[in-house]
């Protein structure tokens, strides 16, 4: 019986100094089930790269909010799910720029 206690002590000592302490940021969707905090799909996490299991120690960080309102909801069952979300946050521009930015992306063909 001693021997068994004896194992078990040495093993929790040698968890405890071998595992080291992690800390990874988790990149959830927050409520909703289809969209993340910048309105773009979840797949499944929303970080801006590959994530772990847990959806955590995502490659490049998280998504950051543009502040996303959840438009259409669809009432399935238990849960509620939005077909749309739209960002509140966006930047601005002015009209000269809007319409340089226009001209930018024309084709002209002879």
């Amino acid at each position: 019986m001693f021997g068994y206690l004896v194992t078990i002590l040495v093993s929790i000592f040698l968890t405890a100094v071998v595992v080291q302490e992690s800390e990874a940021v988790c990149c959830s969707s927050g409520a909703s089930l289809r969209w993340c905090v910048d309105c773009t799909r979840r797949t499944p996490y929303c970080g801006k790269g590959p994530c772990n299991v847990f959806g955590c120690a995502c490659e490049g960080g998280c998504r950051q909010s543009c502040g996303p309102k959840l438009l259409d909801p669809v009432n399935a069952g238990i849960v509620i799910y939005y077909n749309t979300c739209r960002c509140n946050n966006k930047r601005s521009m002015t009209d000269e720029a809007v319409v340089d930015a226009y001209r930018e992306d024309q084709v002209f063909e002879p």
